[in-house]
Protein backbone atom coordinates (compact mmCIF):
# COMPACT_ATOMS: atom_id res chain seq x y z
CA UNK A 1 0.00 0.00 0.00
CA UNK A 2 1.32 3.42 -1.02
CA UNK A 3 -1.58 5.73 -0.10
CA UNK A 4 -3.49 5.66 3.20
CA UNK A 5 -6.34 8.13 3.82
CA UNK A 6 -7.61 8.27 7.40
CA UNK A 7 -8.89 11.84 7.38
CA UNK A 8 -11.93 13.09 9.29
CA UNK A 9 -12.02 10.36 11.91
CA UNK A 10 -11.54 10.45 15.69
CA UNK A 11 -7.92 9.35 16.06
CA UNK A 12 -6.25 10.87 19.12
CA UNK A 13 -2.77 9.46 18.55
CA UNK A 14 -0.61 8.05 15.80
CA UNK A 15 -0.02 4.35 16.16
CA UNK A 16 3.63 3.34 15.61
CA UNK A 17 2.36 0.11 14.09
CA UNK A 18 1.49 2.04 10.90
CA UNK A 19 5.16 2.25 9.99
CA UNK A 20 5.78 -1.38 10.79
CA UNK A 21 2.84 -2.71 8.82
CA UNK A 22 2.97 -0.28 5.90
CA UNK A 23 6.62 0.59 5.29
CA UNK A 24 5.93 1.30 1.61
CA UNK A 25 3.60 4.25 2.25
CA UNK A 26 4.17 7.28 -0.01
CA UNK A 27 1.19 9.38 1.12
CA UNK A 28 -0.42 9.41 4.59
CA UNK A 29 -3.43 11.62 5.33
CA UNK A 30 -4.40 12.00 9.01
CA UNK A 31 -6.09 15.41 8.71
CA UNK A 32 -9.33 16.25 10.47
CA UNK A 33 -8.78 14.03 13.50
CA UNK A 34 -8.23 14.78 17.19
CA UNK A 35 -4.52 14.25 17.47
CA UNK A 36 -3.00 16.54 20.13
CA UNK A 37 0.56 15.26 20.46
CA UNK A 38 2.98 13.62 18.05
CA UNK A 39 4.69 10.95 20.08
CA UNK A 40 8.28 9.90 19.63
CA UNK A 41 9.05 7.36 16.93
CA UNK A 42 5.60 7.76 15.41
CA UNK A 43 7.03 7.80 11.90
CA UNK A 44 10.11 5.66 12.24
CA UNK A 45 10.37 3.28 9.33
CA UNK A 46 8.37 5.36 6.82
CA UNK A 47 11.46 6.01 4.76
CA UNK A 48 9.53 6.22 1.47
CA UNK A 49 6.89 8.68 2.71
CA UNK A 50 6.68 11.81 0.53
CA UNK A 51 3.49 13.51 1.74
CA UNK A 52 2.20 13.77 5.32
CA UNK A 53 -1.04 15.64 6.16
CA UNK A 54 -1.70 16.43 9.81
CA UNK A 55 -3.80 19.58 9.27
CA UNK A 56 -6.99 20.34 11.20
CA UNK A 57 -6.03 18.43 14.32
CA UNK A 58 -5.33 19.68 17.85
CA UNK A 59 -1.55 19.42 17.85
CA UNK A 60 -0.06 21.87 20.37
CA UNK A 61 3.50 20.58 20.55
CA UNK A 62 6.06 18.80 18.41
CA UNK A 63 8.99 17.27 20.24
CA UNK A 64 12.46 17.60 18.82
CA UNK A 65 13.37 14.87 16.38
CA UNK A 66 9.78 13.70 15.75
CA UNK A 67 10.36 13.71 11.99
CA UNK A 68 13.73 11.97 12.04
CA UNK A 69 13.80 9.20 9.50
CA UNK A 70 11.47 10.92 7.01
CA UNK A 71 14.34 11.46 4.61
CA UNK A 72 12.13 11.51 1.50
CA UNK A 73 9.31 13.67 2.86
CA UNK A 74 8.53 16.51 0.42
CA UNK A 75 5.25 17.92 1.79
CA UNK A 76 4.34 18.44 5.45
CA UNK A 77 0.97 20.02 6.25
CA UNK A 78 0.46 21.16 9.84
CA UNK A 79 -2.16 23.83 9.12
CA UNK A 80 -4.94 24.70 11.56
CA UNK A 81 -3.55 23.17 14.70
CA UNK A 82 -2.63 24.74 18.04
CA UNK A 83 1.11 25.07 17.71
CA UNK A 84 2.49 27.99 19.72
CA UNK A 85 6.20 27.28 19.56
CA UNK A 86 8.87 26.01 17.19
CA UNK A 87 12.30 25.10 18.50
CA UNK A 88 15.64 24.88 16.79
CA UNK A 89 15.38 21.11 16.18
CA UNK A 90 11.66 20.79 15.38
CA UNK A 91 12.27 19.96 11.72
CA UNK A 92 15.46 17.96 12.05
CA UNK A 93 15.75 15.16 9.51
CA UNK A 94 13.56 16.76 6.82
CA UNK A 95 16.44 17.21 4.40
CA UNK A 96 14.29 16.92 1.25
CA UNK A 97 11.23 18.89 2.41
CA UNK A 98 9.87 21.18 -0.33
CA UNK A 99 6.51 22.36 1.04
CA UNK A 100 5.86 23.29 4.68
CA UNK A 101 2.44 24.59 5.68
CA UNK A 102 2.10 26.05 9.18
CA UNK A 103 -0.79 28.47 8.66
CA UNK A 104 -3.66 28.73 11.12
CA UNK A 105 -1.73 28.02 14.32
CA UNK A 106 -0.89 30.15 17.36
CA UNK A 107 2.79 30.65 16.56
CA UNK A 108 4.36 33.55 18.41
CA UNK A 109 7.64 32.05 19.62
CA UNK A 110 9.79 30.80 16.75
CA UNK A 111 13.47 29.92 16.70
CA UNK A 112 14.20 30.86 13.11
CA UNK A 113 17.21 28.55 13.07
CA UNK A 114 14.68 25.71 12.78
CA UNK A 115 14.36 26.51 9.06
CA UNK A 116 18.05 26.77 8.26
CA UNK A 117 18.40 23.06 7.54
CA UNK A 118 15.53 22.99 5.02
CA UNK A 119 17.77 23.57 2.05
CA UNK A 120 15.29 22.29 -0.53
CA UNK A 121 12.26 24.17 0.79
CA UNK A 122 10.32 25.86 -2.05
CA UNK A 123 7.09 26.94 -0.30
CA UNK A 124 6.70 28.15 3.28
CA UNK A 125 3.29 29.21 4.60
CA UNK A 126 3.34 30.95 7.99
CA UNK A 127 0.06 32.77 7.51
CA UNK A 128 -2.62 33.32 10.16
CA UNK A 129 -0.44 33.15 13.23
CA UNK A 130 0.64 35.71 15.84
CA UNK A 131 4.06 36.54 14.46
CA UNK A 132 5.44 40.05 14.95
CA UNK A 133 8.86 39.49 13.41
CA UNK A 134 10.35 37.23 10.73
CA UNK A 135 13.93 36.20 10.14
CA UNK A 136 14.73 33.78 7.36
CA UNK A 137 18.20 33.32 5.90
CA UNK A 138 20.00 31.26 3.28
CA UNK A 139 17.00 29.35 1.96
CA UNK A 140 18.39 29.24 -1.55
CA UNK A 141 15.46 27.31 -3.07
CA UNK A 142 12.58 29.14 -1.38
CA UNK A 143 10.21 30.48 -4.04
CA UNK A 144 6.96 31.31 -2.25
CA UNK A 145 6.65 32.82 1.21
CA UNK A 146 3.32 33.58 2.87
CA UNK A 147 3.36 35.83 5.95
CA UNK A 148 -0.23 37.07 5.71
CA UNK A 149 -2.62 37.42 8.65
CA UNK A 150 -0.04 38.01 11.33
CA UNK A 151 0.75 40.93 13.66
CA UNK A 152 3.64 42.54 11.76
CA UNK A 153 3.59 46.30 12.31
CA UNK A 154 6.73 47.30 10.44
CA UNK A 155 8.70 45.88 7.53
CA UNK A 156 11.81 46.62 9.57
CA UNK A 157 10.85 43.52 11.57
CA UNK A 158 10.93 41.35 8.45
CA UNK A 159 14.45 40.09 7.66
CA UNK A 160 14.65 38.05 4.46
CA UNK A 161 18.26 37.52 3.44
CA UNK A 162 19.90 35.35 0.82
CA UNK A 163 16.60 34.18 -0.67
CA UNK A 164 17.96 34.22 -4.19
CA UNK A 165 15.09 32.26 -5.81
CA UNK A 166 12.18 33.95 -4.06
CA UNK A 167 9.44 34.64 -6.61
CA UNK A 168 6.37 35.54 -4.54
CA UNK A 169 5.98 37.26 -1.16
CA UNK A 170 2.68 37.86 0.63
CA UNK A 171 2.35 40.20 3.61
CA UNK A 172 -1.41 40.65 3.40
CA UNK A 173 -3.59 41.56 6.37
CA UNK A 174 -0.96 42.71 8.83
CA UNK A 175 -0.65 46.11 10.55
CA UNK A 176 2.00 47.76 8.37
CA UNK A 177 1.53 51.55 8.18
CA UNK A 178 4.34 52.72 5.86
CA UNK A 179 7.10 51.53 3.56
CA UNK A 180 10.34 53.42 4.02
CA UNK A 181 13.21 53.64 1.56
CA UNK A 182 15.23 50.84 3.22
CA UNK A 183 12.45 48.53 4.41
CA UNK A 184 12.80 46.18 1.45
CA UNK A 185 16.57 46.40 1.13
CA UNK A 186 17.11 42.74 2.11
CA UNK A 187 15.09 41.71 -0.94
CA UNK A 188 17.66 43.26 -3.25
CA UNK A 189 19.29 39.81 -3.14
CA UNK A 190 16.06 38.24 -4.41
CA UNK A 191 16.55 39.07 -8.06
CA UNK A 192 13.74 36.76 -9.17
CA UNK A 193 11.03 38.35 -7.01
CA UNK A 194 8.18 39.20 -9.38
CA UNK A 195 5.13 39.30 -7.11
CA UNK A 196 4.73 41.37 -3.94
CA UNK A 197 1.42 41.58 -2.11
CA UNK A 198 0.83 43.89 0.87
CA UNK A 199 -2.96 43.93 0.79
CA UNK A 200 -5.25 45.02 3.63
CA UNK A 201 -2.72 46.76 5.82
CA UNK A 202 -2.78 50.38 6.99
CA UNK A 203 -0.24 51.83 4.58
CA UNK A 204 -0.65 55.57 4.12
CA UNK A 205 2.86 56.47 2.96
CA UNK A 206 5.43 54.94 0.62
CA UNK A 207 8.76 56.71 0.27
CA UNK A 208 10.10 57.52 -3.17
CA UNK A 209 12.91 54.92 -3.28
CA UNK A 210 11.14 52.11 -1.43
CA UNK A 211 10.71 49.93 -4.52
CA UNK A 212 14.22 50.39 -5.90
CA UNK A 213 15.24 47.17 -4.12
CA UNK A 214 12.53 45.13 -5.86
CA UNK A 215 12.73 46.65 -9.33
CA UNK A 216 12.10 43.26 -11.01
CA UNK A 217 8.48 43.17 -9.84
CA UNK A 218 5.84 42.44 -12.45
CA UNK A 219 2.90 42.22 -10.00
CA UNK A 220 2.30 44.66 -7.12
CA UNK A 221 -0.79 44.43 -4.92
CA UNK A 222 -1.54 47.33 -2.56
CA UNK A 223 -5.32 47.29 -2.44
CA UNK A 224 -7.28 47.95 0.77
CA UNK A 225 -4.79 50.37 2.28
CA UNK A 226 -4.94 54.09 3.09
CA UNK A 227 -2.89 55.63 0.28
CA UNK A 228 -4.05 59.11 -0.75
CA UNK A 229 -1.58 59.74 -3.57
CA UNK A 230 0.97 58.00 -5.79
CA UNK A 231 3.80 60.42 -5.09
CA UNK A 232 6.12 61.06 -2.15
CA UNK A 233 7.62 64.32 -0.87
CA UNK A 234 11.37 64.69 -1.35
CA UNK A 235 13.89 67.52 -1.30
CA UNK A 236 13.28 67.88 -5.05
CA UNK A 237 9.51 67.97 -4.79
CA UNK A 238 6.93 65.25 -5.22
CA UNK A 239 8.31 62.05 -6.79
CA UNK A 240 6.25 59.02 -7.96
CA UNK A 241 7.14 56.05 -5.78
CA UNK A 242 6.25 53.58 -8.57
CA UNK A 243 8.89 54.97 -10.94
CA UNK A 244 11.57 52.28 -10.24
CA UNK A 245 9.23 49.47 -11.33
CA UNK A 246 10.07 49.50 -15.03
CA UNK A 247 8.97 45.87 -15.50
CA UNK A 248 5.63 46.14 -13.71
CA UNK A 249 2.74 44.58 -15.64
CA UNK A 250 -0.09 44.41 -13.09
CA UNK A 251 -0.82 47.08 -10.48
CA UNK A 252 -3.64 46.71 -7.97
CA UNK A 253 -4.60 49.83 -5.98
CA UNK A 254 -8.30 49.23 -5.36
CA UNK A 255 -9.97 50.47 -2.17
CA UNK A 256 -7.51 53.13 -1.15
CA UNK A 257 -8.14 56.88 -0.72
CA UNK A 258 -6.39 58.13 -3.84
CA UNK A 259 -7.85 61.46 -5.00
CA UNK A 260 -5.92 62.23 -8.18
CA UNK A 261 -3.83 60.58 -10.90
CA UNK A 262 -1.15 63.10 -11.82
CA UNK A 263 0.44 63.23 -15.25
CA UNK A 264 3.64 61.65 -13.91
CA UNK A 265 2.18 59.23 -11.33
CA UNK A 266 2.67 56.25 -13.67
CA UNK A 267 5.60 57.68 -15.57
CA UNK A 268 8.04 55.07 -16.86
CA UNK A 269 5.75 52.06 -16.37
CA UNK A 270 5.93 51.25 -20.08
CA UNK A 271 5.20 47.53 -19.60
CA UNK A 272 2.07 48.07 -17.53
CA UNK A 273 -0.89 46.14 -18.93
CA UNK A 274 -3.39 46.08 -16.09
CA UNK A 275 -4.26 48.63 -13.42
CA UNK A 276 -7.04 48.58 -10.84
CA UNK A 277 -7.89 51.97 -9.36
CA UNK A 278 -11.50 51.23 -8.51
CA UNK A 279 -13.19 52.30 -5.30
CA UNK A 280 -10.94 55.21 -4.46
CA UNK A 281 -11.80 58.92 -4.23
CA UNK A 282 -10.42 59.85 -7.64
CA UNK A 283 -11.87 63.11 -8.98
CA UNK A 284 -9.22 64.03 -11.53
CA UNK A 285 -7.08 62.20 -14.06
CA UNK A 286 -4.55 64.50 -15.69
CA UNK A 287 -4.00 64.65 -19.44
CA UNK A 288 -1.08 62.37 -20.25
CA UNK A 289 -1.56 60.16 -17.19
CA UNK A 290 -1.35 57.09 -19.45
CA UNK A 291 1.31 58.43 -21.80
CA UNK A 292 3.47 55.62 -23.24
CA UNK A 293 1.30 53.06 -21.43
CA UNK A 294 -0.73 50.57 -23.48
CA UNK A 295 -3.20 48.95 -21.09
CA UNK A 296 -5.26 45.82 -21.65
CA UNK A 297 -7.35 46.29 -18.52
CA UNK A 298 -8.39 49.44 -16.66
CA UNK A 299 -10.73 49.66 -13.69
CA UNK A 300 -11.75 53.16 -12.59
CA UNK A 301 -15.22 52.29 -11.32
CA UNK A 302 -16.51 53.45 -7.97
CA UNK A 303 -14.76 56.84 -7.91
CA UNK A 304 -15.87 60.50 -8.09
CA UNK A 305 -15.03 61.14 -11.74
CA UNK A 306 -17.26 63.51 -13.69
CA UNK A 307 -14.94 64.12 -16.64
CA UNK A 308 -11.89 62.65 -18.40
CA UNK A 309 -9.68 64.78 -20.68
CA UNK A 310 -10.18 64.22 -24.37
CA UNK A 311 -7.56 61.98 -25.96
CA UNK A 312 -6.63 60.25 -22.69
CA UNK A 313 -6.75 56.82 -24.35
CA UNK A 314 -5.57 57.79 -27.83
CA UNK A 315 -2.35 55.77 -27.58
CA UNK A 316 -4.19 52.51 -26.93
CA UNK A 317 -4.94 49.90 -29.53
CA UNK A 318 -8.64 49.15 -29.11
CA UNK A 319 -8.11 45.60 -30.34
CA UNK A 320 -5.79 44.93 -27.38
CA UNK A 321 -8.26 46.09 -24.72
CA UNK A 322 -9.78 43.18 -22.77
CA UNK A 323 -11.73 45.00 -20.09
CA UNK A 324 -12.49 48.56 -19.03
CA UNK A 325 -14.90 49.60 -16.29
CA UNK A 326 -15.84 53.26 -15.72
CA UNK A 327 -19.14 52.66 -13.95
CA UNK A 328 -20.41 54.11 -10.67
CA UNK A 329 -18.91 57.56 -11.15
CA UNK A 330 -20.65 60.96 -11.28
CA UNK A 331 -20.27 61.56 -15.01
CA UNK A 332 -21.55 64.82 -16.50
CA UNK A 333 -22.09 64.57 -20.25
CA UNK A 334 -22.36 67.70 -22.43
CA UNK A 335 -22.63 66.70 -26.07
CA UNK A 336 -22.55 70.22 -27.52
CA UNK A 337 -19.22 71.68 -28.53
CA UNK A 338 -17.65 68.36 -29.45
CA UNK A 339 -15.94 67.94 -26.07
CA UNK A 340 -17.94 64.93 -24.95
CA UNK A 341 -16.12 61.90 -26.34
CA UNK A 342 -16.08 59.22 -23.66
CA UNK A 343 -19.47 57.64 -24.36
CA UNK A 344 -18.62 57.22 -28.04
CA UNK A 345 -15.20 55.78 -27.18
CA UNK A 346 -16.71 53.22 -24.81
CA UNK A 347 -19.12 52.18 -27.55
CA UNK A 348 -16.21 51.76 -29.96
CA UNK A 349 -14.40 49.19 -27.77
CA UNK A 350 -17.40 46.87 -27.93
CA UNK A 351 -17.36 43.89 -25.55
CA UNK A 352 -14.28 45.22 -23.76
CA UNK A 353 -16.61 47.72 -22.07
CA UNK A 354 -17.49 45.64 -19.00
CA UNK A 355 -19.26 47.87 -16.44
CA UNK A 356 -20.12 46.25 -13.13
CA UNK A 357 -22.30 49.18 -12.08
CA UNK A 358 -24.19 52.11 -13.62
CA UNK A 359 -22.66 54.16 -16.41
CA UNK A 360 -25.07 57.07 -16.03
CA UNK A 361 -25.05 59.39 -19.04
CA UNK A 362 -22.19 57.43 -20.65
CA UNK A 363 -24.68 54.82 -21.76
CA UNK A 364 -25.87 57.18 -24.54
CA UNK A 365 -23.67 58.20 -27.45
CA UNK A 366 -23.34 61.86 -28.42
CA UNK A 367 -24.51 62.51 -31.99
CA UNK A 368 -22.53 65.33 -33.64
CA UNK A 369 -24.44 68.27 -35.18
CA UNK A 370 -24.94 68.01 -38.97
CA UNK A 371 -25.41 71.78 -39.51
CA UNK A 372 -22.37 74.04 -39.62
CA UNK A 373 -23.23 77.75 -39.62
CA UNK A 374 -20.82 80.30 -41.15
CA UNK A 375 -19.23 82.75 -38.72
CA UNK A 376 -21.20 85.79 -39.98
CA UNK A 377 -24.50 84.08 -39.13
CA UNK A 378 -23.23 83.26 -35.67
CA UNK A 379 -22.12 86.91 -35.23
CA UNK A 380 -25.55 88.22 -36.25
CA UNK A 381 -27.25 85.76 -33.90
CA UNK A 382 -25.06 86.95 -31.06
CA UNK A 383 -25.83 90.60 -31.88
CA UNK A 384 -29.58 89.98 -31.90
CA UNK A 385 -29.30 88.09 -28.66
CA UNK A 386 -27.43 90.99 -27.09
CA UNK A 387 -30.03 93.53 -28.29
CA UNK A 388 -32.82 91.32 -26.94
CA UNK A 389 -31.18 91.17 -23.56
CA UNK A 390 -30.77 94.97 -23.48
CA UNK A 391 -34.44 95.44 -24.40
CA UNK A 392 -35.54 93.08 -21.68
CA UNK A 393 -33.45 95.01 -19.17
CA UNK A 394 -34.98 98.35 -20.27
CA UNK A 395 -38.52 96.98 -20.12
CA UNK A 396 -37.88 95.57 -16.69
CA UNK A 397 -36.58 98.96 -15.54
CA UNK A 398 -39.67 100.75 -16.86
CA UNK A 399 -41.96 98.26 -15.19
CA UNK A 400 -40.22 98.87 -11.92
CA UNK A 401 -40.82 102.61 -12.35
CA UNK A 402 -44.51 102.14 -13.14
CA UNK A 403 -46.80 103.71 -10.55
CA UNK A 404 -44.26 106.35 -9.56
CA UNK A 405 -45.40 109.85 -10.69
CA UNK A 406 -42.41 111.64 -12.10
CA UNK A 407 -41.66 115.22 -11.15
CA UNK A 408 -42.08 117.45 -14.21
CA UNK A 409 -39.40 119.93 -15.19
CA UNK A 410 -39.84 123.59 -14.13
CA UNK A 411 -40.66 124.82 -17.65
CA UNK A 412 -43.77 122.58 -17.64
CA UNK A 413 -45.16 123.94 -14.36
CA UNK A 414 -47.63 126.21 -16.24
CA UNK A 415 -49.62 123.21 -17.49
CA UNK A 416 -49.78 121.46 -14.20
CA UNK A 417 -52.85 123.35 -13.11
CA UNK A 418 -55.46 125.12 -15.28
CA UNK A 419 -58.95 126.35 -14.27
CA UNK A 420 -60.68 123.64 -16.22
CA UNK A 421 -58.91 121.03 -14.13
CA UNK A 422 -60.84 122.29 -11.13
CA UNK A 423 -64.24 122.82 -12.91
CA UNK A 424 -67.00 120.37 -12.09
CA UNK A 425 -68.71 119.07 -15.15
CA UNK A 426 -71.30 117.09 -13.21
CA UNK A 427 -73.42 118.64 -10.46
CA UNK A 428 -73.38 117.43 -6.93
CA UNK A 429 -77.23 117.50 -7.05
CA UNK A 430 -77.70 114.45 -9.26
CA UNK A 431 -80.81 112.47 -8.41
CA UNK A 432 -82.08 109.08 -9.36
CA UNK A 433 -83.88 107.50 -11.21
CA UNK A 434 -83.68 110.34 -13.83
CA UNK A 435 -80.62 112.46 -13.11
CA UNK A 436 -80.77 114.18 -16.50
CA UNK A 437 -83.67 116.43 -15.39
CA UNK A 438 -81.58 117.88 -12.60
CA UNK A 439 -78.62 118.92 -14.76
CA UNK A 440 -78.26 122.75 -14.67
CA UNK A 441 -79.14 124.62 -17.85
CA UNK A 442 -75.75 126.18 -18.22
CA UNK A 443 -74.10 122.83 -18.80
CA UNK A 444 -76.70 121.51 -21.27
CA UNK A 445 -75.90 121.49 -24.98
CA UNK A 446 -76.93 124.76 -26.65
CA UNK A 447 -78.22 123.17 -29.84
CA UNK A 448 -80.05 120.27 -28.26
CA UNK A 449 -83.39 120.10 -26.49
CA UNK A 450 -84.75 117.20 -24.54
CA UNK A 451 -88.32 116.08 -24.79
CA UNK A 452 -89.74 113.62 -22.39
CA UNK A 453 -92.60 111.63 -23.85
CA UNK A 454 -95.07 109.55 -21.92
CA UNK A 455 -93.68 110.64 -18.60
CA UNK A 456 -96.16 109.86 -15.95
CA UNK A 457 -95.95 108.70 -12.44
CA UNK A 458 -97.49 105.38 -13.21
CA UNK A 459 -95.66 104.71 -16.46
CA UNK A 460 -92.92 102.20 -16.54
CA UNK A 461 -91.26 103.31 -19.78
CA UNK A 462 -89.84 106.71 -20.67
CA UNK A 463 -88.85 107.87 -24.14
CA UNK A 464 -86.26 110.56 -24.80
CA UNK A 465 -85.97 112.46 -28.11
CA UNK A 466 -83.09 114.70 -29.16
CA UNK A 467 -84.06 117.33 -31.79
CA UNK A 468 -81.73 119.86 -33.28
CA UNK A 469 -83.25 123.44 -33.15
Amino acid sequence: MKILNLRNNAFQRIEPSIAKELPGLVKLDLSGNKISVIEKNSFVGLTLLEELSLDNNQISEIHDGEFNGLKNLKTLNLANNKLAKITKNTFNGLDNLEILILKGNNLADVDWAAFSGLKKLRTLDLGTNQLTNIELRRLQNLQRLYLNNNSIQSLKNVVLRDLSNLVSLSLDRNSITRISDDDLSDLSQSGRLTSLSIVSNKISEIESRAFEHVHELSILSLQHNELTQLTSPTANGMVPFLRPLKKLKSLYLSNNKIAKIDADSLQGLVRLKEISLDHNNIRTVDTGAFHDIHLNKLFLNGNQLYYLPKGLFDEWNKNDIYAIDLSDNVWECVCSGGEEWLANWLHSVGEANTPQGKLGCLIEQCVPSTTDHPPWIIAIAIAFSTISVVCIIVIAFLLLQEGKRPRLPSFMNHIQRVPSDREKLISDHLAFPNPVTSIPDQVMPTRASIKLAGSSNNGTRKKVHFDDS
